[in-house]
């Protein structure tokens, strides 16, 4: 992911990143989150690949299993504030997806 970043690093505009990994997206997003904050994130607002579907089925796994333990097509978390998106977007194009939002809670991915 480092070229796709390229540009974007230096301008300091990027408050987090967090590569989706093992451990999904509700295991490692909170790695780079701050004491006090949470985030939200919204279902179906970026599309997920067919394979996930055909695990979940194929494999009985509930839905919040399918996003602890897979990516469900996201490969990298970028946090930035509300400002600073669209110009994130612009720089990485048609693979850029606005999944969700920064709130109050507890170091945690809520879906």
């Amino acid at each position: 992911y480092l070229k796709p970043l390229d540009g974007l690093l230096d301008q300091g505009i990027i408050k987090g990143l967090a590569h989706i990994t093992g451990g999904g997206l509700t295991d490692n997003i909170p790695r780079i989150l701050p004491e006090g904050t949470a985030v939200k994130i919204e279902k179906g607002s970026w599309p997920t690949p067919p394979l996930f579907e055909l695990l979940q089925r194929l494999g009985n796994v509930s839905e919040s299993e399918m996003y602890r333990t897979f990516n469900m097509g996201i490969g990298m978390v970028i946090v930035c504030s509300p400002a600073d998106a669209a110009t994130i977007k612009n720089h990485l194009g048609e693979q850029c997806y606005t999944i969700g939002q920064v709130v109050a809670g507890n170091r945690e991915v809520l879906i």
